[in-house]
């Protein structure tokens, strides 16, 4: 996962997430590759499959509902893991 070999899942588990702050990430398409799919804007159903593997034993993964409950409510939520959210 590029967020991952990237450096920026580092930054994200150093915290225990009590700044406020989330992950989000946005899956464009969950397909199976065609001639005349844009390269970069879909994952496979088995690459998908190992994502969620991956962000559900390192995040608390939330709905985008749940996260605006919390914001919306101001609720100081504090979670043992980080905190992601899958569009």
């Amino acid at each position: 996962m590029l967020f991952f070999f990237s450096g920026i899942a580092s930054k994200v588990f150093s915290s225990k997430n009590k700044s406020g702050s989330f992950l989000i990430l946005m899956y464009h398409r969950v397909m199976l590759p065609r001639k005349t799919t844009q390269p970069g804007m879909y994952v496979s159903p088995d690459t998908f499959n190992q994502h969620l593997k991956f962000l559900s034993e390192r995040f608390t993964v939330v709905s985008l509902k749940e996260l605006s409950a919390i914001l919306k409510d101001n609720k100081d939520v504090s979670f043992d893991r980080p905190v992601c959210v899958i569009t």
